[in-house]
C-alpha cells in the first residue's frame, strides 16, 4: 500500500462475521447478493468465502454469473432479472437457474432446453407491489404456472417477489404485498410439490420476521451496512469496505482566497489545506462538496471546496506536523460512516458502496 494515493480495504473477515449474524438471525438458507461486483466488494473474492455456507447466490446478469462459473463457483447461481433468448442456450449448459416473468419466456426456455436435451430450472418472479417485473396477482397467473409446471423440460424451483418499502417502519404496503404472494403461492402448492419461495432483502430481514419463508436475500446487511434509518438494528454487523489515501501536497490559504471551482469555499482565517488523490471520477461524489470530512491522524478535517474529479481539498489546519504520505480515513474506520455519507449527500449507502469501486484506478486490498 506504501506505493498507492488511494485504495479500498475489504475485510472479509467482517463480511464473514456479518454471513454468520444474519444466518443467526434468520434460521433459514441464505441467499447472498453478489450483483454488482458484490456491491464493489468484489465478486469473485465474496463468492469464494461464502461458497461453503451458502448454497445459491443471487445475480444481476449473465455475465457476472458466468464470472463466477468461470472462477470454479458451483453453487446454484440464480440470474435475478429476466434473460435474453440468445443468452439462454448459455445459461442452461452452466446450470444458472433463470428468473422466468412471463408464459412466453418460460416455452422459449423450453424449447431451448429440449434442444439441448437438458432441464432448465427456474424461479417464477411475481410482481405483488414494486411494479417492476414479474407476472401479475390474478388466478390467470396461477393458471400459466400451474401450465409451465408441464412444461417437459422445465423444473420450477422456486418462486419469489421483491417489497417496495421494505426499509420502512410503516410496514402496511409490505404486509398487502406479502398477502398477495401468500395467494399465489398457496394455490399453486396445492399442485406443485415442492419449491423454495423467498421475499425477504435486507430491510425485511430485519422488519418481518415472520416472512422469511425458505430463503432470504441479503444484500446490504452482507456488507455490514443497515439499510434503513427508521428500523432498530438487532444484529451486530461490521462494516467492511473502508477507503484511504494519503497527502500528496499541502497549501497555505490567505484570508479571503477562494478554494475550488466555481469558488464555493472561503476562507475565512488563514488556512492549511491537503489534497488527497481520489474524486468523483472514484466515486466519491460532488453531493459531499463542503459537507463531508475525513480524518487524519484521528483529527476530523472538514472537507472543502468542490470535490474535484481526481482530488479532494481538505482543512487541515488544526492537524500538527502533518506532511505529504500521511494516510486519510476518507469512508469508514475513523472518517465517516457510509450511512453518515449517505445522509449528508441525500444519496443511497448502496451507491456509495457500489461507485467506490466502479472506475478502475482504485486497487482493492484484502485483509483477513
Amino acid at each position: 500500500m506504501e506505493n498507492l494515493k488511494a485504495w479500498v480495504e475489504i475485510n472479509l473477515s467482517n463480511i464473514l462475521h456479518n454471513f454468520d449474524e444474519i444466518q443467526r438471525f434468520v434460521g433459514v438458507k441464505i441467499m447472498p447478493i453478489i450483483k454488482a461486483d458484490a456491491y464493489g466488494h468484489g465478486i469473485v473474492e465474496i463468492a469464494n468465502i461464502l461458497k461453503d455456507k451458502a448454497s445459491i447466490f443471487g445475480v444481476a446478469t449473465l455475465c457476472e454469473a458466468m464470472k463466477l462459473r468461470n472462477f470454479n463457483i458451483k453453487n446454484d447461481i440464480l440470474i435475478l432479472a429476466p434473460s435474453m433468448n440468445y443468452d439462454l442456450e448459455e445459461i442452461i449448459q452452466n446450470n444458472i437457474i433463470c428468473t422466468i416473468a412471463t408464459f412466453e419466456d418460460a416455452v422459449t426456455l423450453n424449447n431451448v432446453a429440449l434442444k439441448l436435451d437438458k432441464k432448465a430450472n427456474i424461479h417464477i418472479k411475481l410482481d405483488t407491489g414494486m411494479g417492476r417485473i414479474g407476472f401479475n396477482i390474478s388466478e390467470d397467473t396461477i393458471n400459466q404456472i400451474l401450465l409451465i409446471n408441464k412444461l417437459a423440460n422445465i423444473n420450477i424451483k422456486g418462486v419469489f417477489s421483491h417489497f417496495a418499502q421494505g426499509e420502512d417502519l410503516d410496514t402496511s404496503f409490505t404486509k398487502l404485498q406479502y398477502q398477495k404472494f401468500e395467494f399465489i403461492t398457496n394455490e399453486i402448492q396445492k399442485h406443485i410439490e415442492y419449491f423454495e419461495k423467498h421475499i425477504c432483502a435486507s430491510g425485511t430481514i430485519i422488519n418481518c420476521k415472520d416472512m422469511h419463508l425458505d430463503i432470504v436475500r441479503p444484500g446490504a446487511l452482507l456488507y455490514g451496512i443497515f439499510p434503513s434509518f427508521e428500523i432498530k438494528n438487532p444484529l451486530n454487523i461490521k462494516p467492511a469496505m473502508s477507503v484511504k489515501a494519503r497527502v500528496v501536497f499541502i497549501n497555505h490559504i490567505h484570508v479571503g482566497e477562494s478554494i475550488g471551482y466555481n469558488r464555493t469555499y472561503f476562507a475565512k482565517v488563514p488556512t492549511t489545506t491537503a489534497i488527497i488523490m481520489y474524486g468523483y471520477a472514484d466515486g466519491y461524489l460532488t453531493n459531499f462538496s463542503n459537507k463531508s470530512y475525513v480524518s487524519i491522524n484521528k483529527k476530523k478535517c472538514n472537507i472543502i471546496g468542490r470535490i474535484c474529479m481526481d482530488q479532494i481539498i481538505i482543512d487541515v489546519t488544526n492537524v500538527k506536523d502533518i506532511k505529504v504520505g500521511d494516510i486519510v480515513h476518507v469512508i469508514e474506520d475513523d472518517g465517516p460512516s457510509i450511512l453518515e455519507l449517505s445522509k449528508l449527500g441525500n444519496i443511497n449507502a448502496r451507491e456509495i458502496q457500489c461507485l467506490t469501486t466502479t472506475g478502475n484506478r482504485l486497487q482493492r486490498i484484502y485483509k483477513k
